[in-house]
């Protein structure tokens, strides 16, 4: 069945029952195979060239082959009123997609917010494609230059510190101003230049600019500029899962692996498919889903294995937010409390 993904209303008031119910769904409509199990999976934004794997795999009936009903929706249901980490938290869905300064901040108990252990599962990006980003001509073309200028934030961990340290690495102070739009208006106020600076991904919004302006924009990756940033996209899920729960994401996973090697592997096939398959306005420009989706293909592989973590990444990024002592969570979380890799089928 044709995903359904008009944005119809928002959120159903949550009940305030120990489980409360989950939000509802309004992103597509899934298909319910006969004693197929149904797996709920939060996205973290507007379905886009990140999610083409697993809306591929969805596509290609590989959820249906693993006896698996994927049923997602986007943070439009409540206009990102909720994050996606908490809504894994609040057991209204199996998994979540998200940054990995998440389980840094919202991931791990602490003495004051009692909160459910969370780790990744998996990364989406193996490579960065996330960045600040400045207009070219604002002559805001080097993070130390960024001093003073007033930046777009979602309000999130880590991203005023990321952007200071960038800039002070540079030589700048690692002063700005920031105002905090609603989430999925950030790059709105950019574009009508509300801000000079906000963070997207290279191979979305900054190729929507490239595409319309004939230019590219300045960017800044985090990694380029001495912050050992981790991975920008990872599906997260409790780190003590139900025997049920376990089942469902290794299931899960090897499906959405095949999705996503056949998006790197033919970029502009898989954009074609989608766009015939996902009504949602992110997927009827089909210029725009073949640039993005050749600028996203190459950073899903490494060795030819989606989706694995690597421990010395995960090391050097918590080091790093250990020594911004901003939360006392953060200062006992160890790598292997942050992800695992145990869900992926071993490697031969």
């Amino acid at each position: 069945m044709k995903a359904l993904t008009s944005i119809a209303g928002a959120l159903l008031l949550l009940s305030s029952c120990q489980n409360p119910a989950p939000p509802k769904q309004t992103n597509h409509e899934p298909t319910q195979a006969e004693g197929a199990d149904t797996l709920r999976l939060a996205f973290d934004w507007r379905p886009n060239a990140l999610h083409s794997g697993i809306l591929l795999a969805q596509k290609r009936g590989w959820y249906d082959s693993a006896n698996l009903v994927l049923d997602w929706f986007t943070p439009e249901v409540d206009q990102y009123q909720k994050k996606p980490i908490w809504r894994l938290q609040d057991d209204e869905v199996d998994l979540a997609i998200g940054p990995t300064e998440h389980i840094f901040r919202y991931g791990a108990a602490t003495d004051t917010t009692p909160a459910k252990a969370v780790q990744a599962i998996a990364t989406i990006l193996q490579d960065d494609l996330s960045a600040f980003v400045t207009k070219p001509g604002s002559g805001l073309d080097r993070p130390r230059k960024l001093d003073g200028a007033h930046y777009g934030g979602y309000h999130t961990p880590l991203e005023q510190a990321i952007l200071r340290d960038m800039i002070q690495n540079n030589g700048g102070k690692g002063q700005f101003q920031m105002s905090t739009p609603p989430r999925l208006s950030v790059w709105e106020a950019f574009k009508r230049d509300s801000v000079a600076l906000c963070w997207v991904f290279l191979h979305w919004e900054a190729t929507q600019w490239e595409l319309a302006h004939d230019t590219a924009l300045n960017s800044f990756i985090p990694n380029d500029y001495g912050v050992p940033y981790g991975y920008s996209s990872v599906l997260f899920a409790p780190a003590t899962p139900t025997a049920r729960q376990e089942s469902l994401y290794r299931r899960f996973l090897a499906a959405t692996a095949r999705g996503y090697q056949a998006v790197a592997a033919q970029p502009l096939k898989a954009a074609r498919e989608l766009r015939g398959f996902i009504s949602h306005p992110n997927y009827q420009d089909s210029t725009l889903l073949r640039a993005s989706f050749q600028k996203v293909a190459p950073a899903l592989l490494r060795e030819g294995q989606w989706g694995r973590q690597a421990t010395a990444k995960y090391r050097r990024y918590l080091r790093w937010v250990k020594g911004q002592n901003l939360w006392k969570s953060s200062q006992a979380l160890r790598s292997e409390d942050v992800f695992t890799n145990r869900y992926f089928a071993p490697q031969p």
